[in-house]
């Protein structure tokens, strides 16, 4: 699988979680912004962490299935989650899912990064 398109999801799902923030937030308003950085900082942790790894191991064939099954992970969760509490089920605490879903995201990737790091022994 080229690697343009692991790239391409997870270029994807950063632009949806941004686009989502913005849709969310205030960003009309000044004192809004060093927020966003700070949660923009969190929320895409995971992603950075995935294009990392999977810019170490580009070489790598089963590491790069298993990268592209984590970046389709990542995107998937931040798409369907962040559809369903800020636009299908709006509430007033629907802008914690910014905090909370990385945490998810790491639950689900984890798995994943330990299997990569034993594929590469």
């Amino acid at each position: 699988m080229p690697p343009f398109i692991t790239y391409a999801i997870l270029a994807a799902g950063t632009l949806i979680n941004i686009g989502f923030m913005l849709y969310a937030g205030e960003p009309d308003q000044l004192w809004w912004w060093p927020f966003f950085i700070a949660l923009a900082t969190w929320s895409l942790f995971p992603y950075g962490t995935v294009i990392t790894v999977f810019y170490w191991l580009r070489q790598k064939p089963k590491s790069q299935l298993l990268l592209t099954l984590a970046a389709v992970l990542l995107t998937g969760s931040t798409a369907f989650l962040l559809h369903e509490s800020l636009i299908a089920n709006p509430d007033p605490q629907s802008g914690l899912v910014f905090v909370v879903l990385p945490v998810y995201q790491w639950i689900a990737i984890l798995p994943l990064m330990v299997i990569v790091s034993w594929l590469q022994r």
